[in-house]
Formats: C-alpha cells, structure tokens, sequence
C-alpha cells in the first residue's frame, strides 16, 4: 500500500539534491522511500514554483470570512449578554449556511471575549454613582473611631426555593465589573423573603419580627444615634435604651426575641452588629 504520509521540507529537498545531481525518479524514490508518483509529483512543483512548501489556503476553508467575523464581535460589543447560538442563529440566517455555536466561541475567543459568569450588583444610576464614588473618596482616611459611630442600614433578598439562576457574558479579561457585563438585582419578594440588616461596630443580631415600615426604621436610627457618645457602644446599652421607645421598636428589638453573635470578623479587628429583620415569606 501507498504511503500517504505527507512528505517534510527536509525530504523535498534531499529530492532536489538528488534530482540536480542526475538521478533517476526510480532511484531518487528508493532513497526517499516514496513512490515514483510522489518524487515526479514534487519536481513538477518546484519547477513550476521554484517552492518547496505547502501552498497557502490548503485544507477546508473558513465558513466566515474577515468581514463576518467583525460582524459577530460587534454583536457581542452592543449586547455582551447575548449567547453564541443566538449569534450563530443570525450569522447563519446571514450567510445562508449552517454556523455552529463553537465556530462563534472560536471566534469570540480569538478576539479576546471569553464566556464568564456575569457579577450581580445593585440597580444603581449614574447620578447615584457619582455620589458613592464621592462618599468612598471622601471617607477612605477615616479612623477607626470615626466608623464607630457610623450606622449603616439595607434590604436584602433570600430565595426561599433555589436560586435567581446566572447568567453568561462574554468579556475580556479585567473587565468584569463594567455596567455592561453585570446582572441589575432589584430588592423584591417573590418566592423570597426580605431581609433589613444594619450595619454597626459591634455586635451581630438576627431579628425576627413583623413588617418593617420607615418609621420604625427612622425610630430605631434615633435610637442608635441617641447618646452614642456618651454611652457604651454595645447592644445590651443599645436595647436597654431602645425598650423606652414606641411599642413597634420594643418589639422589633427586645433581646428576648433576637440572637445575638459576638464573633469578629476575619478582615477588621472590631465586631459587626448586624440587624435582619425577617418580612412576611409568600
């Protein structure tokens, strides 16, 4: 049976060497060990040339072009989001032939966008980013004892059943957190429950009570903020001080109806006072 191995540059020339130095095709295919059609197949091509390696475009051609190819990374530019059988789906309506989803990959990725999990973040809007990037610059050099005063409160959601699923971007590396490449969460029931934590330099407390409205919660900030710096930092003084208050904060903060965790965070060196409040589950 014939050899169908390809011949290498170095066989090609020991060849020519042998061809210029008078011997026959019969003789020059002994040597090489290829047949008399493989040695008159590789002459007339350098003749006819002057080249002795592969002719540029051999094998199956791209199914895209240059100009398609921009076209499917333009697509992922506007929209990030969108999937590769999406794209393969248009391109192929496009072309008027098949074009599989790993074709699309192939080229996402030889263009640098690789296929990530996208990050959640807050729903936030410019003007508001500007204002937090204002906040974080103004207060980086804070000493510790300024944040010991400070009361940070927030919503949160929890699924109840699974999860609010992910979902895949294509990206370049470092750019992760770009408004484009991640996932708006909005706080919301559901199939979940809403949770209302506040933020302190102290103790972490789990509260389970009924439906918290904003006056109960600007009460409780009243609360916090009333006699802070005269008085221990702590939730025993916190909820002694609380329990003088309105019915609706007696109840939402009585010790006798939260627990209470002391234990530090690895990354600070002071403890967090965490204040859940539990909604109403669907």
């Amino acid at each position: 049976m014939e050899n169908r191995k390809e011949t290498t540059i170095e066989e090609r020339k020991l060849v020519i060497k042998l061809s210029n130095e008078g011997k026959s095709q019969l003789n020059i295919a002994k040597v090489v060990g290829r047949s008399v059609n493989c040695i008159q197949k590789i002459l007339q091509k350098f003749k006819k040339t002057g080249m002795l390696a592969n002719n540029e475009g051999r094998g199956r051609k791209k199914i895209m072009n240059s100009i398609t190819e921009r076209r499917v990374i333009h697509q992922v530019k506007i929209d990030p989001k969108i999937s590769a059988p999406k794209i393969a789906a248009s391109t192929s309506n496009t072309l008027g032939r098949s074009v599989s989803a790993e074709t699309v990959r192939r080229v996402l990725r030889k263009a640098g966008y690789n296929g990530r999990v996208a990050r959640k973040k807050p729903l936030i809007g410019k003007r508001n980013r500007v204002k937090r990037l204002k906040f974080a610059k103004e207060h980086i050099l804070k000493l510790q004892q300024f944040w010991n005063e400070v009361i940070f409160s927030d919503e949160s959601k929890f699924n109840i059943f699974g999860s609010d699923g992910r979902r895949m971007v294509s990206r370049k590396p470092n750019t992760s957190h770009h408004p484009k490449h991640t996932i708006p969460t909005v706080k919301h029931g559901g199939g979940s429950v809403m949770g209302w934590g506040w933020l302190l330099a102290t103790d972490l407390i789990i509260l389970n009570h009924g439906q918290v409205t904003g006056h109960l919660v600007l009460t409780i900030y009243r609360v916090g903020h009333t006699g802070r710096r005269n008085q221990s930092n702590s939730w025993k003084s916190f909820s002694q001080r609380a329990l003088s208050c309105i019915p609706e904060v007696r109840r939402a903060i009585n010790p006798e109806n939260s627990i209470v965790y002391t234990k530090l965070v690895k990354s600070a060196d002071f403890k967090l006072q965490l204040f859940l409040h539990l909604g109403k589950s669907p």
